[in-house]
């Protein structure tokens, strides 16, 4: 006797293994899917999908509001590396437009350029602007905000070293 399969369990199934996936750190409708795809049927993927949406399991605004702060607090970007993240994880390219409105690259320049200067805050000033700048520009930010920042860090760091030996 051939054993049948509800496909109402293997939706269930799905689901749960989304539920699972998600647990560990929200993700896009697009990086689900792409997960639940190497597992189950496409069919079983929308139910699937849809019963995430009904659970408020997925909402890619939402996914995307917090990139956003993420990378504002822990490794600061420019907006449009930051779009270009989010765009690559499926986020829509209206959604991504909509939430960097809200990214100030001149204040995560600098919030960068705060945490890179200490490890080159020993080096001479050609080398440390020359190391910074490239930093910066790796992040995505234009090259006035960089060399706003480079200036203001480079002073920031003489004002630090002067009030360390007073």
């Amino acid at each position: 006797m051939i054993p049948t399969i509800d496909l109402h369990d293997i939706t269930e199934e799905a689901f749960g293994t989304a539920i699972k996936y998600i647990s560990y750190r929200p993700r896009t409708e697009q990086e689900t899917r792409k997960r639940l795809l190497k597992r189950y049927a496409n069919s079983t993927v929308e139910a699937a999908i849809t019963k995430c949406y009904k659970n408020n399991l997925l909402d890619d605004q939402k996914f995307s509001e917090m990139w956003i702060e993420s990378r504002t607090n822990s490794r600061p970007k420019s907006a449009y590396m930051i779009k270009r993240e989010l765009i690559a994880k499926g986020v829509s390219k209206q959604i991504a437009e909509e939430v960097i409105q809200s990214v100030d690259d001149n204040e995560n320049a600098l919030s960068a350029a705060d945490k890179k200067t200490r490890s080159i805050s020993h080096l001479p000033k050609d080398q440390f602007i020359r190391k910074l700048m490239a930093h910066l520009l790796r992040k995505g930010f234009s090259r006035d905000i960089v060399r706003k920042t480079t200036n203001t860090a480079w002073a920031n760091r003489n004002n630090r070293q002067s009030g360390l030996m007073d």
